[in-house]
């Protein structure tokens, strides 16, 4: 809610743009290769990390698809253009293709669904936003899409850009005067909230692992003790 509430009037702005996707990663669980850059300028074709194969390591428009829940095939992005310009356009289905990934599972697809409850965090909302900016800003579709603008410049999201951010969060929220407790917010928070919000919900092992494309039981170390679960707790002990 923290950058819902910065949103500007600019749907190209970098409070837009980090609002946008921090939603998606509270529920993708992005790595920082996977949306940030370690340069913040340069044209849209170059100066930007690659894979082994030269790709983007980071999400481009080509690995966003959306659907309506009555398709049996994804609306691809290149087949609906004027629809994807059009934020408006009401999908309910979001599908992500990660094409390099920590763990090997190259090429894996996982869709997320539209959130009727809180539309304004809702995931593919924010990926058509996403998608939308980037196509305002003449991105090609199949370089990096986490951009805003600044004095008339393009700018890529860099790692200091969201660490500052989740920081300035962090300092709003939790009320955080000293320094040692702030650096302890970066990037990767963003992935850690995505596995604590799921624990939190009471999502099992193998959900966490799934949705949040763990191998092994190694997300267990960045779980947390939550007002939350202490209240889940005990209403488990009241039933015994």
């Amino acid at each position: 809610q923290h950058w819902i509430h910065n949103i500007t009037d600019d749907p190209d702005s970098f409070d837009s743009a980090i609002a946008d996707w921090m939603i998606l990663g509270s529920q993708l669980g992005m790595r920082k290769s996977e949306w940030t850059q370690p340069s913040k300028f340069g044209s849209p074709e170059s100066n930007f990390a690659i894979n082994i194969d030269g790709s983007s390591k980071a999400f481009t428009a080509d690995d966003f698809s959306f659907q309506f829940s009555s398709d049996h095939t994804a609306a691809k992005n290149t087949t609906t253009k004027d629809q994807q310009q059009n934020s408006d356009t009401s999908f309910d289905l979001l599908r992500v293709r990660w094409r390099f990934q920590k763990n090997n599972d190259n090429g894996q697809v996982i869709v997320f669904s539209k959130d009727n409850v809180n539309p304004t965090t809702c995931v593919v909302a924010a990926a058509q936003r996403i998608i939308a900016r980037a196509q305002r800003l003449h991105i090609p579709s199949h370089c990096p899409i986490a951009v805003y603008k600044k004095n008339g410049k393009l700018c890529r999201f860099t790692d200091n850009d969201a660490r500052k951010s989740i920081q300035a969060c962090a300092i709003s929220v939790y009320n955080l005067t000293n320094k040692s407790d702030i650096a302890k917010f970066t990037n990767h928070s963003v992935r850690v909230g995505a596995c604590v919000s799921l624990h939190c919900g009471g999502a099992d092992t193998l959900t966490i692992k799934t949705r949040l494309r763990w191998r092994s039981d190694s997300f267990a170390m960045y779980l947390r003790s939550t007002p939350l679960l202490a209240a889940q707790h005990t209403k488990i002990l009241q039933h015994t």
